[in-house]
């Protein structure tokens, strides 16, 4: 295991079941909670099913996945459940590390009835939403100056 820092350290022990991490760039928030959910994984023996871990983009949940993997890739030299290890490595493609926006979708497709909203949604470019934004914003001034 890496040399940490206490407040890392502190992380890596918390109990608690939510966790929040929050940390600027170059912290090693990414390294800290691989470490963390490996053990969980691991030692506590958590279903990886149990686990949500959400970021904020799409290439930080690919960092993540790909980051576990490699960590419980390298806990195999010394585990003596080699059996479970590889199990843990071909769940992971399954689990749910997510960005917010693809976390969100999941769950608004999964509980649209609750909702009262259709199942058919989905996550729209930038460009989309800069489209109808401007569009937006030129409707509303155009009204104004009508008003006016």
């Amino acid at each position: 295991m890496k040399n940490f820092e206490k407040i890392q350290l502190d992380i890596l022990n918390a109990t608690s079941k939510n966790q929040l991490v929050s940390a600027g760039a170059g912290s090693g928030k990414t390294t800290v909670m691989i470490e963390k959910i490996a053990n969980l994984l691991i030692k506590d023996k958590v279903p990886v099913e149990n686990l949500l871990v959400v970021t904020f983009t799409v290439l930080a949940a690919e960092e993540m996945k790909e980051r576990l993997q490699a960590k419980l890739i390298s806990e195999l030299d010394t585990s003596e459940n080699k059996d479970d290890i590889i199990s843990l490595i071909e769940d992971i493609k399954t689990t749910s590390i997510d960005a917010i926006d693809g976390f969100s979708s999941k769950t608004i497709k999964k509980y649209f009835y609750e909702l009262n909203i259709s199942p058919n949604i989905e996550i729209i470019s930038d460009a989309t939403r800069d489209y109808y934004l401007a569009k937006a914003m030129k409707k509303t001034m155009d009204d104004y100056s009508k008003n006016s």
